[in-house]
């Protein structure tokens, strides 16, 4: 699919953007299996296997095919299928368990395109929102689609911006876009050893962003859409999976913190996120604290599963209210935030939120010692 990790994201913001779906595990940075060229990248995510196992042919349909899981419970589409209704013959119907819609269109965007400018602001998002339209319509044929879960996962990324075409540095190299089969001793070279990155032969990578060659060139010989080196933009490839309806699991919210009266002060608000999603936009309310009975904001988010705790400056620790035992002040209030690329969340603050206020004596009056002096 060629999808990298920013047009993950944008994928996600589009497949979400009117809650038609929902994030139940938000987005994870994978790597691709390296070298990030096509006919390695694309088998060893369906096998799940170095490209130098026996097994390996530059061919991603067998490498779907060396995957017993995959065949057992499910059936690879390619683009074609889509043209032909098999996909969706089959959507519809519910006759697999799995539906890997193995798309090349986005692949194909970056590799027939010359223009930077108008591949990366026109083509790539109008091409990311029609897939994002079909996946959507794809979900809608199913019987069961409100169970139906959606994983998106690539081959590997694409290099960004203008890439320049580097000439033959050697007549032992075969040479594929930013990568070459075999190796050459030359500056401008980084080699893979097969036996030490389970390759099924030497790789020389290009070290900068320049390309051996390309499907397409500009007229001045420029390239765009290439892949095949270790730039991160080829190499960080993401892991999703949504569904229509997802049930979260309570977010846990406990403040705590010690002061004296009308002294600065720090209260500290512990966040445990459960779900396999991170929560983020991140607001706290507080009724007993004057600060932040309006609610303040909280940098940062809370990745999934992750607990983590904010400082918050408080100029003014309050008084304990007249005849309150003890100098614990309970703390009731909320913290309002978005889940990733979903819907927006609420949680009530956890009952054992309390603060030590360090006071000698309540006065007993509601207006404080001040009326004595009046």
């Amino acid at each position: 699919m060629a999808l990298g990790w920013l047009d993950h994201q944008t994928l996600l913001a589009l497949l979400t953007e009117q809650k038609q779906l929902q994030l139940e595990r938000g987005l994870e940075p994978r790597f691709s299996i390296l070298p990030t060229k096509t006919e390695y990248a694309k088998w060893s995510l369906y096998s799940q296997r170095r490209p130098n196992h026996e097994s390996w042919k530059p061919d991603a349909g067998e490498g779907f095919k060396a995957n017993d899981f995959l065949m057992q419970n499910g059936k690879r589409y390619t683009d074609n299928d889509v043209v032909k209704k098999r996909l969706q013959k089959d959507l519809q119907s519910g006759s697999q368990q799995l539906y890997c819609w193995d798309t090349d269109r986005f692949d194909k965007l970056f590799h027939d395109e010359v223009d930077w400018e108008e591949l990366y602001t026109v083509k790539r998002p109008r091409e990311l929102r029609a897939i994002a339209e079909d996946v959507l319509r794809f979900v809608d044929m199913h019987p069961q689609k409100e169970t139906l879960r959606v994983v998106i996962a690539s081959d590997h990324g694409q290099l960004m911006g203008k890439s320049n075409k580097l000439p033959s540095l050697s007549e032992d190299l075969e040479m594929k876009g930013r990568m070459a089969i075999g190796k050459a001793d030359h500056p401008q070279l980084v080699v893979l050893d097969r036996e030490r990155f389970d390759l099924p032969h030497d790789i020389s990578v290009i070290r900068g962003p320049d390309s051996f060659s390309s499907f397409s060139y500009a007229d001045d010989k420029s390239i765009v859409g290439c892949h095949g080196g270790l730039y991160p933009e080829e190499v960080v490839i993401g892991f999703s999976v949504l569904n229509r309806s997802v049930k979260r699991l309570p977010v846990i919210v406990k403040c705590s913190g010690s002061g004296r009266p009308g002294e600065a002060g720090i209260v500290k608000a512990e966040i445990n996120n459960p779900n396999t999603v991170a929560i983020a936009d991140l607001k706290l309310v507080v009724h007993q604290l004057d600060e932040l009975q309006q609610g303040t904001e909280l940098v940062g988010t809370v990745g999934p599963k992750e607990t983590q705790t904010f400082d918050i400056e408080i100029s003014n620790w309050p008084e304990l209210p007249p005849s309150h035992n003890g100098n614990s002040l309970p703390l009731k209030g909320k913290l309002e935030f978005h889940y990733q690329n979903a819907e927006m969340g609420t949680a009530e603050l956890d009952q054992d939120s309390v603060i030590e206020v360090k006071q000698i004596f309540s006065s007993g009056l509601e207006s404080g010692l001040d009326d004595f002096f009046e």
